[in-house]
């Protein structure tokens, strides 16, 4: 009998469904696998003294049983025949004393013989339906043979968009006609994979004859139109990965910033950041264009329009992290007022980073001598602007300033390091310069000479000591705030070591060892501008002004102290669960936690020196690893909510470099869905990375490829 992928489940009684569902009614894969299938229960059944007996069926081989009707049946005459005996083929026969008997007299029956024959020779004999099936198998597999080349031309086709979309490079040439020798990255790529596959280099150009179209046309997969519905299919697989994991993590904050790309467009970039598992993900949303509207209601809209995708987020969302700009912070009809009153639990955070920068700022700005020294310090990196044989000067020392940039203070902390370690150096290089003017030009000289003066003067000196020092540590800061490993206690810790470092130097002892690294390097303070400064004093108004803003900007902050309850660095240190904090907890996020359990929780964690680790996260991942969150879930979720609140909004300026390398001044007229889908392609080479190890990515690429209509067919069946 010929098999096929239909099956008859065993659990059902055969005969009862034979009753219902005629044999003849049934498709002919289905009657090819239930003709074998003979059913012979022991029915238990008995008539008097005389009982059913399994052996029955042996001795009839066309006797079968219903256990559901509690009666014997005949086979052949149930398939071909029903309806010929009633107690046969409809009600079942049940007097087992007369079995023998009535069995003779239903074999001598016509229509017995007939069906008998029937069943015995069934599938011998081609059928009309067989040979219909046999033509319709063949199509099928000519069908499935067209499916699984256009599959593989497609799947070649995709790794070319996936390749050129993780390196960020263009995919459209200038000229991308045949004669052209340059046709763009896309199709050289393709050109090139064709050189190693003569059959893809056949289809792509369009001279296989299966690649033909019904109707006219060829499928070669180089249309703009391809390549743009294969770049959003690559999008669309890595947002609903990123749909299933924010419905699946406990809790996430948003960081939302803008900037203003190469074709002088306002660019929105969104990123969450959410738990998974025993790990901390931050995931990118898209880039949204707001040029025409940037008020805080246009905003907060567009950052709705990507949270009401999800459901059950309300309790979810802990955290919105912004920049200072009055439209996203503003307390009245700020973003972040909009989006509380959507999202209660999602309380406001000023960046911790641009909050850092703000307060050097305005050290260096309300001081006067700072504010001057600053200034020189751009004339360093200035003076190699746009003149290479200056640059070849310093160079051949192994010297470089880098650009201080306008408003991260973290560069300009490169460009005093570069000065302290090289400062005997760069007085020797400009006074050898000066005393061999030779061949340099009045604007070199004079620039030396200005740059000469600066580096010989007692207070720039003094000062660049101090902001050395300072400045040394805070860039310290800045790399770990802008570190996305960093949680958000930690980065708060080290804000305040910050601020108690910076105090620690306000004493006459750290004054005179400034002053006397001043005086070892230029010498005493001699000429009229440097002696009519009272030294000291500047030092501490320094200092006072730094820590006075860092008390003023972060001073919010302290809401946020809660977070201390899961710092592994201070479990011993604690007897019990401190109540000040359990209070700004139930203050903030009270309605998520069931604070009762949560105490217990705790205080058995401090308890256990097994859980006094370095950081939060190591305590999290060795809960993890022991499978012990089931045990202690609200102290779970409590080092959750700390590796998900965020206390910068760095991962969003990075997804600004990423926009920056793919839409450049060679790139500026991309449609805006590509160059979201492209740049979102790019941050998430993780995400795709997976699903090329399981195996799954092709497929799914397929799959959303199919949904728009295609000529070509790419469906098996």
């Amino acid at each position: 009998m010929a098999s096929a992928n239909v099956t008859v489940s065993t659990e059902v009684d055969i005969v009862s469904d034979l009753l219902k569902k005629s044999f003849s009614a049934r498709q002919s894969a289905e009657q090819n696998i239930m003709v074998n299938q003979r059913p012979m229960p022991n029915l238990r059944a008995t008539t008097g003294d005389r009982s059913f007996q399994v052996s029955w069926y042996t001795k009839k081989d066309w006797v079968c049983g219903s256990a559901e009707k509690k009666a014997m049946f005949c086979w052949p005459c149930l398939l071909f025949c029903p309806g010929t005996s009633s107690s046969w083929t409809k009600t079942g026969f049940k007097n087992m004393k007369g079995f023998l008997s009535d069995c003779k007299k239903h074999e001598k029956t016509k229509s017995h013989m007939s069906a008998y024959k029937t069943w015995k020779t069934y599938g011998s004999a081609p059928r009309v339906d067989s040979l219909i099936s046999q033509a319709r198998r063949d199509q099928i597999q000519r069908h499935n043979e067209e499916v699984s080349q256009n599959r593989e031309m497609l799947k070649t086709i995709t790794e070319a968009v996936l390749y050129l979309s993780r390196q960020e490079l263009a995919f459209r040439g200038h000229d991308e006609s045949s004669e052209s020798l340059n046709r763009g990255n896309y199709r050289e790529l393709l050109e090139c994979f064709a050189k190693m596959d003569s059959v893809f280099g056949r289809r792509l150009h369009g001279r296989l004859a299966e690649s033909r179209l019904i109707g006219g046309g060829q499928f070669t997969g180089v249309s703009p139109e391809i390549q743009n519905d294969l770049i959003n299919c690559l999008d669309m697989i890595i947002e609903d990965e990123i749909l299933k994991e924010i419905d699946n993590s406990t809790f996430l904050s948003v960081q939302v910033d803008e900037t203003t790309d190469v074709s002088t467009k306002e660019q929105l970039s969104m990123i969450v950041r959410l738990d998974k598992g025993c790990n901390i993900i931050e995931r990118q949303l898209g880039f949204v264009d707001v040029s025409s509207d940037r008020t805080a209601n246009a905003i907060s809209t567009v950052i709705k329009g990507k949270l009401i995708q999800h459901e059950n987020i309300k309790e979810k969302l802990i955290g919105q992290t912004y920049d200072g700009a009055s439209v996203m912070s503003g307390h009245i009809n700020g973003v972040q007022t909009q989006l509380q009153q959507e999202y209660p639990f999602a309380h406001f955070v000023h960046c911790a980073a641009h909050r850092l920068n703000l307060v050097l700022c305005q050290a260096a700005s309300s001081i006067s001598p700072v504010k001057i020294f600053f200034v020189n310090i751009g004339a360093f990196c200035t003076f190699t602007s746009n003149a290479p044989r200056r640059k070849a000067l310093l160079s051949s020392h192994n010297l470089e300033f880098p650009s201080p940039g306008d408003t991260r203070w973290y560069y300009r902390a490169r460009v005093i390091n570069v000065l302290y370690n090289n400062y005997q150096k760069l007085i020797d290089i400009f006074e050898n310069l000066t005393d061999n003017p030779t061949g340099w030009d009045d604007e070199t000289l004079n620039k030396v000479s200005g740059l000469l003066g600066y580096l010989n003067g007692f207070l720039f000196c003094f000062l660049m000591h101090i902001f050395q020092k300072i400045l040394e540590q805070s860039s310290i800061v800045y790399s770990i705030l802008q570190d996305k490993e960093t949680d958000f206690q930690y980065g708060m810790t080290r804000v305040e070591r910050f601020k108690i470092f910076v105090t620690s130097l306000r004493t006459d002892t750290k004054y005179s060892e400034f002053y006397d690294k001043a005086v070892e390097k230029v010498g005493p303070p001699v000429t009229r501008y440097d002696q009519r400064h009272n030294y000291k004093q500047i030092f501490f108004e320094i200092l006072d002004s730094i820590v006075g803003m860092l008390t003023e900007r972060f001073q919010d902050m302290e809401r946020f102290k809660f977070l201390d309850l899961v710092n592994p660095r201070v479990f011993r240190t604690w007897e019990e669960v401190p109540s000040e904090k359990i209070d700004l907890l139930k203050e903030m996020y009270g309605d998520l936690f069931d604070i009762p359990m949560l105490l217990g929780q705790l205080s058995f964690i401090y308890r256990d020196k097994d859980f006094h680790k370095d950081s939060c996260g190591e305590l999290l991942k060795y809960i993890f690893q022991f499978n012990l969150q089931a045990s202690i879930p609200e102290a779970v979720k409590l080092l959750k909510m700390n590796g998900v609140l965020s206390a910068t909004s760095a991962s969003v300026e990075r997804s600004f470099s990423c926009l920056k390398r793919v839409k450049s001044y060679l790139r500026n007229t991309m449609s805006q869905g590509r160059l979201s889908s492209l740049c979102r392609i790019s941050i998430h080479k993780d995400i795709l990375s997976e699903k090329e190890q399981a195996s799954t990515l092709h497929e799914e690429v397929v799959k959303r490829f199919i949904e728009k209509p295609r000529r070509l067919a790419f469906l098996y069946k």
